[in-house]
């Protein structure tokens, strides 16, 4: 018969939460640090898919995201914060990494379209595809993120370091080129 030695002050990593594993990971803890990135990997490849529509650029991006992350994760002020401060570490390197291709790829083809605007048919998510295609890369970025990944304006601001203002500007003027080049558009909010 196997016994199992519980050890009632050790937590499983399980139990530990994140505000824990960020304070460990902030003090230079690396299992701390590899955890919560296991606990978020699958959002962060989603992420820099969406940017790049190539798996192994976006794993790239993911590694690089990764190293910048642990070298500088003693400046993340706010525990709390880690995943957001982590997604903010992954667009840079994404922009970076589309500055370096030198040709921006349509973002919004490269996103789970499954879950936003079910209710349109195909013909008119082309549309809306090509629509996007056309906008300039930061309005992309901010319809991106408000729409497809639920972020808020100022969540958006904090990620993009924007202004809020800027930001609510992206966002309207984005809406406003879809409108036009939608001829009535089928992208209102």
């Amino acid at each position: 018969m196997d016994r199992v030695l519980v050890i009632p002050w050790v937590k499983k990593v399980e139990e530990v939460s994140e505000r824990q594993l960020a304070k460990k990971a902030i003090r230079g803890d690396h299992d701390a640090y590899g955890e919560l990135l296991k606990r978020h990997k699958a959002y962060f490849y989603k992420m820099a898919f969406s940017y790049v529509k190539e798996q192994q650029v976006a794993l790239d991006i993911v590694g690089e995201m990764t190293y910048l992350g642990l070298m500088k994760i003693h400046q993340l002020k706010n525990p709390d914060y880690f995943k957001t401060w982590m997604t903010k570490v992954l667009i840079h390197v994404a922009l970076k990494e589309i500055k370096k291709q030198q040709d921006v790829m349509p973002l919004l083809d490269q996103v789970d379209i499954q879950e936003v605007n079910k209710g349109i048919s195909i013909e008119q998510k082309l549309d809306l595809y090509e629509a996007m295609d056309r906008l300039r890369p930061e309005y992309k970025m901010v319809i991106i993120l408000k729409f497809f990944n639920d972020y808020k304006e100022k969540e958006i601001a904090d990620l993009m370091e924007l202004p809020l203002n800027t930001v609510k500007s992206h966002l309207r003027r984005a809406k406003e080129e879809l409108n036009v080049l939608l001829k009535g558009g089928c992208f209102n909010e």
